[in-house]
């Protein structure tokens, strides 16, 4: 028997804190040696990382707190840890240090530090005795960004730091050939980011592990994960089609049209891995088509997929025939698999959450594409109102359109427990993969350059638009939210364009002048892709900037800041809420200590759910 009642005001069980509890974050995984290995964000402790090794017992944290491996090398870090010699290496959150642990648990030791440098994708190299990583070196008294990478080489015994590569802009991936002969590793210039164009490199390492020769073996592509395979071949994704496929050093290996790349946000970022001669001699990579992703198999040109119950999946690494990745779907929470690759059986190491809510309060979204402007189309997933307790009284549910940050990004099938949230209470919600996004090829990714703060804003609105005229949604009670980039195209679509009742903005861009002065090294030039070299574009900067407009925002807007932002400072949010203010718009703002640019700790993630409720409901009940 279900009660009737008002969109957006039903019960639900699934509780804000609920959420927050459910938020813990898989992450790196390794499988060393037979053994698996992971990381977990937990917003319980404060979002402190740890990394969790495979027992017979059970998961097993490395290492105890306050110790929190997570590396700010551009500011999102990745590839934090790497397993090797009998010990786990992690840059620890606190110092940018590098420490080490037994690689079953213990009390860490710290291996080398210096002030001012920071340390990720780390990558062991036993035969000498050391660690390669990609370092970021910090000079506060230098002009403008004052900031060095460079590719490292940690000694272990020592301490020591040794440059082996400097001169370019960034690095990543730096990976020693399986015979310790051979270095290769990436790199990319100002103003590409690493989906746009970069460089992929080999050289030979002399008899004190220093590079000779560097040779180009790729370029004129986005290049992701250079890797070497177990037999001593490397192999990379590339978007030279269009779509990231593999490569080899012996040609293209796979032709699908669907993308086994990733926008490289994160260090040591992995979406394929190699079957050895011995079991086969195949690649298996993870493939992602309309918003849905699969695990198929590459051998001799030809794929095939494997059959698993999920369309979320991330993180695969290969040793042997076995496989370890993180998978997920809209009605499953994240987990950690185990796969064999030879039978296909599988089985589960870890889940981020056990749900404590049956079916009947989950919303399964369904994929839509829909017209947008300049003739061209525009994606997303479709969240419908779910509760089993409830059915709307009257017209039609009020939506949530939700833009994800990036913008070079993308939302996913994977359950996310915030639109559970929404869904649960009478909010239908809409998470667009406005162009811009990945999943789609490189000709979409790239389709919102020159056009940011434009085409985004209209896929959304466009995005709202369509389900309205589809009787899906209340065209009259649509609202908007989003974080980062995706709070920027928050407040253009309000500022811009009177469609959405209200909006939420999550550590968004009101001034993109500002930003691209305070902003971090790895985006600084971002801009110009998305707009335009700033000397030339300056007017236009200002004229996409939703401050310059504020006079034409009408509607209340809810601000959420975290005070230790260093890629969106907090002076965006507190711009905007002034010039709001002082115009007498309806506005609420909320700052956090301790937080940064991505909420992580438990306390924030339940008040920022709460204060949104109430903000749209107000908003609601004022009609």
């Amino acid at each position: 028997m279900t009660d009737s009642a008002r969109y957006g005001f039903w019960q639900s069980p699934i509780s804000a804190a609920l959420v927050a509890s459910a938020s813990v974050r898989l992450g790196q995984t390794a499988l060393v040696n037979g053994v698996a290995y992971w990381s977990e964000g937990r917003p319980e402790e404060n979002g402190r990382t740890v990394v969790v090794v495979e027992s017979i017992s059970g998961p097993r944290d490395l290492f105890p707190a306050p110790y929190d491996a997570r590396s700010r090398v551009h500011e999102y870090g990745g590839g934090a840890y790497c397993i090797g010699g009998g010990f786990c290496w992690f840059v620890n959150a606190k110092d940018q240090a590098i420490y080490r642990v037994p690689d079953s648990g213990g009390d860490p030791l710290l291996i080398a530090h210096q002030p001012d440098w920071r340390f990720a994708d780390l990558h062991w190299d036993g035969g000498r005795n050391r660690i390669l990583a990609v370092a970021e070196t910090h000079h506060p008294e230098a002009p403008e960004h004052g900031i060095d990478n460079s590719i490292v080489a940690v000694d272990v015994i020592s301490g020591d730091i040794h440059r082996l590569l400097d001169g370019a802009d960034f690095y990543a991936y730096p990976r020693l050939s399986p015979n310790g002969e051979q270095l290769s590793w990436m790199t990319w210039q100002n103003p590409n980011m690493p989906w746009d164009q970069t460089n992929l490199w080999l050289a030979d390492l002399d008899s004190q592990g220093q590079p000779l020769e560097s040779k180009l073996l790729d370029h004129s592509a986005a290049i992701f994960q250079p890797e070497w395979t177990a037999d001593g071949v490397l192999q990379w994704c590339a978007d030279h089609d269009n779509w990231w496929n593999l490569y080899s050093q012996t040609g293209q290996l796979s032709f699908e049209q669907a993308e086994c790349g990733l926008p490289l946000w994160n260090f040591a970022m992995a979406s394929w891995g190699h079957v050895g001669a011995a079991n086969g001699d195949y690649s298996v990579g993870l493939f992602l088509a309309d918003g849905s992703g699969e695990l198929r198999k590459v051998q001799a040109g030809k794929t095939s997929r494997y059959d698993l119950p999920f369309s979320f999946l991330e993180q695969l690494r290969v040793e042997g025939d076995e496989a370890l990745l993180i998978a997920g779907a809209a009605d499953q929470p994240s987990q950690l698999l185990r796969i064999n690759l030879t039978t296909g059986e599988w089985r589960v190491l870890r889940k981020a959450a056990d749900l404590v809510v049956g079916s009947g309060y989950l919303s399964c979204p369904r994929a839509i594409s829909f017209d947008t402007d300049d003739g061209e189309q525009a994606h997303g997933l479709f969240y419908p109102p779910c509760n089993v307790d409830y059915s709307g009284n009257e017209g039609l549910p009020p939506l949530i359109v939700r833009c994800h940050g990036g913008p070079t990004a993308a939302t996913t099938s994977a359950m996310e427990m915030k639109y559970q949230f929404w869904t649960s209470r009478g909010f239908a919600v809409l998470d667009v993969n406005y162009r811009g996004s990945s999943g789609y090829g490189r000709d979409y990714r790239q389709s919102l350059y020159g056009h940011w703060g434009i085409k985004d804003v209209a896929d959304a609105v466009n995005g709202a638009a369509y389900l309205a005229e589809q009787g899906s949604v209340n065209g009259n009670q649509l609202f908007i939210s989003g974080s980062s980039a995706g709070g920027f195209t928050v407040l253009s679509a309000l500022t811009f364009y009177d469609v959405f009742s209200a909006g939420a903005s999550y550590y968004g861009i009101g001034d993109l002048r500002a930003i691209m002065d305070d902003t971090h090294k790895f985006e600084a030039r971002y801009g110009d892709q998305l707009i335009g070299p700033y000397a030339s574009h300056a007017e236009e900067y200002i004229r996409r900037s939703p401050l310059f407009s504020a006079e034409r925002l009408n509607c209340p807007v809810i601000f959420f800041q975290g005070l230790d932002d260093k890629i969106v400072p907090p002076n965006q949010a507190q711009m905007m809420v002034d010039a709001l203010s002082k115009k007498g718009i309806v506005t609420e703002h909320y700052e956090f200590t301790g937080e940064a640019h991505g909420f992580r700790q438990q306390q924030t993630l339940i008040t920022t759910l709460e204060k949104e409720l109430e903000f749209y409901q107000r908003a609601l009940t004022a009609e």
